[in-house]
């Protein structure tokens, strides 16, 4: 019934992901996917340095918009540490860094999900995304060019 159900498939999905540690306890789980071992943040570090080297050598310049979780967006809540590390990595890389956390409110970000139980960003949230990238250096300029 589960597979061929759309209803059925989506209760049971909702039911497990409740029961996941990792869906209770969020923290953790975004905490452990920046452990210095992890594979996926290995390959992440090496490709974005990569990237950059290339742009260098192509000289493009590039933005990062380090975009907050949403459980608690504001200056990255309890993730401060974590971004200010992919900051500091970016920059070294060459990239121009462009942190949005500051425009939200402190505390709860539910505001900015877009469902009651998807803490994925809202158009408000998007927003704030855009207003944050529209106050680059690099798109300061390219307006200059237009």
């Amino acid at each position: 019934m589960v597979r061929n159900s759309a209803l059925a498939n989506l209760i049971a999905l909702r039911l497990m992901t409740r029961s996941s540690s990792s869906y209770q306890n969020y923290q953790a789980y975004y905490r452990e996917l920046y452990q210095s071992e992890r594979p996926g943040w290995v390959r992440l570090q090496s490709a974005l340095a990569k990237l950059g080297q290339d742009l260098q050598r192509d000289n493009v310049r590039a933005t990062i918009l380090l975009l907050p979780e949403m459980h608690e967006p504001g200056n990255f809540g309890p993730f401060r540490d974590v971004y200010q590390q992919v900051s500091n990595m970016a920059l070294a890389d060459g990239f121009e860094v462009i942190d949005a956390s500051g425009e939200f409110p402190a505390g709860p970000g539910a505001r900015f999900w877009v469902a009651a139980d998807d803490a994925h960003p809202n158009a408000e949230a998007q927003q704030i995304f855009a207003s944050a990238l529209a106050k680059s250096k690099y798109a300061s300029e390219a307006d200059c060019k237009r």
